[in-house]
């Protein structure tokens, strides 16, 4: 015959409430819950203090830039170009050095989600005759805004970058990524609100979206040449919680910039004058690439019970398995004293 339903059958185990057998019954339940708890604790991975997530950060050139290149001379010496486009930066500068580059900055979508996966940033020297370059910085603000996920917080990110060669050049091509970097990770909220983030320039944001991202570089006022200097800008851009920087995959020199194909970077007028006064062209080409970013958070606290409560129930399913099997154990075995109640069938369940 086929066995269609089955109920099991019990024993029941009667001893008095503060006899041993009680007793033993009551450390089993504080026993599981304390080791339980020790083990999750003991193995560093109850209480979350940080956790990360990856999020492509949405990214938009700010429309101004710092751009500087040195070299020699026909004659042995040395000469210098600098430009920007920030209020004041141009003035603390000799004019003599002053001169305007040609510039272009086109962003790329290549996956289609409505955010930059890289810049093509184009720059071009005009140089006179005798005049070579052999060492070029640039300085590419950013704003940089993360909101897709745990925390929300919007700052410039400062792509700067510097190559040199050793010998003169007219040409170098460059690419690489603008990573986000944290001393400390943001703070966070299990309701995914807008934080109160810190920017750059000491503005604080406590709830709503920010109406404009603050920009220290953009923003700045230069009131004396020695803020225009490289490592006082670059100090002051570097010293907050957090940053971006330009990381290069690659820098290569060429000898002879390539003008094949029948274009030309350049106006009529500037034409003009390379046919004159000019005889050549210094060009940079840099892509700036926008990869997925780990940011580092603190997690509020619904976060940190939750991801303990997952922990602790891990291991207290195992611990109260192996102590279960060793308490009826104990009881099937007899060791503690207990009366023992047998089921009684009733007779209709018998028929």
């Amino acid at each position: 015959m086929p066995v269609i339903h089955e109920e099991p059958l019990t024993k029941k185990y009667i001893a008095g409430v503060v006899s041993f057998p009680a007793l033993s019954q009551y450390l089993y339940y504080i026993g599981c819950i304390c080791l339980t708890y020790y083990l999750t604790y003991a193995t560093h991975g109850m209480w979350l203090k940080e956790a990360t997530f990856v999020e492509q950060p949405s990214v938009e050139f700010k429309h101004s830039y710092i751009a500087e290149v040195e070299g020699a001379t026909a004659a042995g010496g040395a000469f210098r170009a600098v430009f920007s486009t920030l209020a004041g930066y141009n003035q603390y500068q000799s004019p003599a050095d002053v001169r305007v580059p040609s510039f272009r900055i086109a962003p790329k979508d290549i996956n289609n989600d409505m955010k930059a996966d890289e810049f093509d940033v184009y720059m071009s020297w005009l140089l006179p005759a005798g005049q070579t370059v052999n060492q070029v910085r640039i300085l590419l603000p950013f704003s940089y805004l993360l909101s897709d996920n745990a925390v929300y917080a919007s700052m410039e990110a400062n792509a700067f970058f510097e190559a040199s060669s050793p010998a003169s050049s007219t040409a170098v091509t460059a690419a690489g990524d603008l990573s986000l970097r944290q001393r400390f990770p943001f703070p966070a909220s299990y309701y995914r609100r807008p934080l109160t983030v810190k920017f750059s320039n000491g503005e604080t944001v406590s709830s709503g979206v920010p109406s404009s991202s603050p920009s220290p570089l953009t923003s700045m006022t230069f009131t004396s040449g020695e803020q225009t200097e490289w490592g006082s800008l670059l100090s002051t851009l570097t010293s907050y919680n957090e940053t971006a920087a330009f990381e290069p995959s690659f820098v290569t020199w060429a000898r002879s910039a390539s003008t094949s194909g029948g274009s030309t970077p350049f106006t009529t007028a500037q034409q003009q004058q390379i046919n004159g006064a000019y005889t050549s062209n210094f060009e940079l080409k840099l892509t700036v690439r926008i990869p997925y970013q780990v940011v580092r958070y603190t997690p509020g606290t619904i976060e940190v019970l939750k991801f303990a409560w997952v922990q602790f129930l891990a291991l207290f399913l195992v611990v109260t398995f192996i102590a279960s099997w060793l308490r009826n154990f104990l009881f099937r075995e007899r060791i503690f004293l207990c009366r023992v109640r047998y089921p009684l069938i009733p007779r209709e369940k018998m028929m």
